[in-house]
């Protein structure tokens, strides 16, 4: 029984494993041959999603474990293209095989599409034991503290969520602009939501955050198949997110990067090329959206939550400010404006969070 157990709670990892084990052998053949196993690596990672409840014995793991197999999904394909030629298995002195899986990694696990060197050596110097000791002490006290602001932040819920009632969370008690206008909103209900929006962004960005530090650790650190500089911030400064259209651009940046190369591909085609740049722009910036939010739909749809379009609406309400953004600016040309614009975006944003 417990063999069984732990098979279930394993499997979802083992599918992915084998579905990544494609993709390696796919980089070994023929570019004309590749997409011949994209059906079965797509196959494989769909039926990865099937239990991933399972994998809740790390808080938060099964929802962060649906996104990187949604992300797996969309990469795929480009990865097959990224590299036309085949990598090669080269025969050592020794006569062993060497299959070269150091280079095969990495063209396989850059979901950023950041710019990476595989033959050619790169100008930059591997780094020093003292170098990696200093890599390693920032990402684990990173971690260390993210970790502890969460215990903190989840302690501090205790008190607040002991003075809330159900009908606190009522759906009469969702429609929170429609009450400012015809009805009261108590500082208890905008208490509420901002503490539970601040928590779910909080959230969000350090499990990941964690995430990031922690394998970079693995792979830099212990396994020694990547560079220091091979793993750069996850993020953007938060400093340069005042507004919705730099948030997404500046700070939350490059982590669904796959979407827009998509989209990218499809503004592309023949029929569509003479399309004005502007209009491309907006499919391609819509496209994003909507991708990101049906990801979250369908991750959300495996692990049990529900009124799964929300998450499709979060998106298309963003893409909707971010071009409300953009036409404003644009009609503002001086500085000066532009800098009011900057400081109403940022108090709209508080106020979107307390009214959501």
């Amino acid at each position: 029984m417990t063999s069984f157990s732990t098979t279930t709670t394993v499997q979802p990892l083992i599918l992915y494993a084998s579905a990544v084990a494609l993709i390696f052998m796919g980089l070994y053949l023929p570019a004309n041959r590749r997409d011949v196993i994209l059906p079965l690596i797509w196959a494989l990672l769909a039926a990865s999603m099937q239990d991933m409840r399972q994998l809740d014995w790390i808080p938060g793991f099964s929802y962060q474990f649906g996104m990187l197999v949604m992300i797996t999904f969309l990469c795929s394909p480009l990865i097959f293209h990224t590299r036309k030629e085949p990598l090669k298995i080269k025969v050592d002195p020794d006569g062993s095989l060497n299959w070269n899986l150091a280079m095969a990694y990495k063209i396989y696990n850059n979901p950023r599409m950041l710019p990476i060197k595989l033959e050619k050596h790169s100008k930059i110097p591997p780094a020093s034991n003292s170098g990696l000791v200093q890599f390693t002490l920032y990402r684990l006290l990173k971690a260390a503290v993210l970790a502890a602001l969460k215990i903190g932040t989840g302690s501090a819920m205790t008190p607040i969520f002991s003075a809330c009632t159900l009908e606190d969370f009522s759906p009469a008690r969702e429609p929170i602009i429609r009450r400012l206008i015809y009805d009261t909103v108590s500082l208890h209900d905008l208490s509420i939501r901002a503490f539970i929006s601040t928590i779910w962004i909080f959230d969000s960005v350090s499990q990941l955050e964690i995430s990031h530090a922690l394998v970079g650790v693995l792979f830099v650190a212990i396994l020694r198949v990547d560079e220091p500089h091979e793993w750069p911030p996850l993020f953007g400064s938060p400093l340069k997110a005042y507004t919705l259209r730099r948030f997404w651009g500046r700070f939350w940046h490059r982590l669904f990067a796959s979407a827009e190369v998509w989209a990218r591909v499809i503004v592309d085609q023949k029929a569509l090329l003479r399309l004005p740049i502007s209009v491309k722009k907006i499919f391609v910036a819509f496209s994003i959206f909507t991708m990101s939010g049906v990801a979250h739909a369908l991750v959300g749809w495996r692990i049990g939550d529900s009124a799964l379009e929300r998450d499709v609406l979060f998106f298309w309400y963003n893409f909707l400010a971010v071009c409300f953004e953009i036409i404003v600016s644009k009609c503002w040309s001086t500085k000066q404006p532009a800098y009011l614009l900057h400081l109403v975006e940022s108090q709209g944003r508080v106020f979107y969070v307390l009214t959501k």
